[in-house]
């Protein structure tokens, strides 16, 4: 079974080396590394292409600056592998990584497969010889199950695009969505309706590195974040379609109250965007409403929120994980 590996690339010349000598040295040898240099301005290019002269087993593909997106796409579409895999370029994986992902979608006949990760600090170097592995076993759960999931503290592990194996046929119809914020947040649920079946295992075989010259989330312009609302609205319609109203009340709860805490790290001055997220709010605390699974003391409360708003300053995210 051969695997596709994509590995979005910009500005990495620090640390892509790494992350790519992780893959190439997998114990499961039949993969193919795509590198998508998405405009890079450092050497990251002309250090994928060496990688190409030396190994026929990597691909490089140079296009202009697109962002993560457009790069997993990119690569999505060249893609020639039975599996798909993804890694940042900042990341590495356990040397047993694909085989163990392979052998939990063989094994339990499903299509997506999810593993454990550690979080690393910039300058971690892999292990020259594994630790045993250490795992609680695995379990394999229902989509609605895994959507549920996302709305957990463990939501990390299932929505981020690596530490996964899927199916190639998963992406027959999926793609990133670009100029979106939380892109990986916006296509999870359909490829884990597409999947049905998902095995997950909390064996920690991928290694997240905390890049402190990355991106925060202050400073990001809002519009990108707005754009995902939609892939929103869609798992909420699908979960009260299949009248799965308790997973759909979790959702519910959650997009509720991140709507109002993007609100809140808007400056005053910037109504428009402001006055989107309140109406979206209030549109989703009415769809709340006739959930039979809703609390009414929950509702309560929320309703108290859209009538002084300001007062969830200073929450995060963390705060309404159930």
């Amino acid at each position: 079974m051969k695997i596709s590996v994509i590995v979005p690339v910009w500005n990495a010349e620090h640390c892509l080396s790494r992350c790519v000598d992780s893959i190439l040295s997998q114990t499961h040898t039949d993969l193919e590394l795509i590198l998508v240099n998405d405009g890079s301005t450092d050497a990251s290019g002309a250090l994928c292409d060496a990688y190409a002269a030396k190994d026929p087993r990597v691909k490089v593909i140079h296009k202009a600056n697109g962002g993560p997106s457009a790069a997993r796409n990119a690569g999505i579409d060249a893609a020639n592998g039975d599996y798909i895999a993804f890694a940042d370029n900042d990341d590495f994986m356990d040397r047993r990584q694909l085989a163990y992902l392979l052998a939990l979608c063989l094994e339990n006949d499903v299509s997506m497969a999810v593993c454990g990760y550690e979080i690393a600090p910039m300058d971690a170097v892999p292990a020259a010889e594994p630790a045993p592995l250490q795992s609680n076993g695995c379990e394999v759960i229902d989509p609605w199950q895994y959507i549920e999931r996302l709305c957990t503290p463990l939501q990390v592990l299932y929505v981020v695009p690596w530490g996964k194996l899927y199916r190639r046929d998963l992406f027959n119809r999926v793609r990133y969505p670009e100029k979106t914020l939380n892109e990986d947040d916006c296509v999870i649920h359909t490829l884990a309706l597409q999947a049905q079946r998902i095995a997950v295992s909390y064996a920690p075989l991928h290694f997240y590195c905390t890049n402190p010259e990355s991106i925060s989330r202050k400073g990001i312009p809002i519009e990108p974040w707005i754009r995902s609302i939609p892939y929103k609205e869609d798992r909420m319609a699908i979960l009260r379609k299949n009248r799965k109203w308790g997973v759909l009340y979790r959702v519910q709860r959650l997009f509720f109250y991140n709507l109002l805490l993007e609100r809140s790290r808007l400056p005053a001055a910037d109504r428009s965007h402001r006055r989107i997220l309140y109406r979206n709010a209030f549109k989703t605390w009415l769809s709340l409403l006739s959930n039979p699974s809703a609390s009414r003391r929950e509702a309560a409360s929320m309703l108290q929120l859209l009538a002084a708003p300001d007062r969830i300053i200073g929450k995060r995210n963390e705060d309404f994980l159930v």
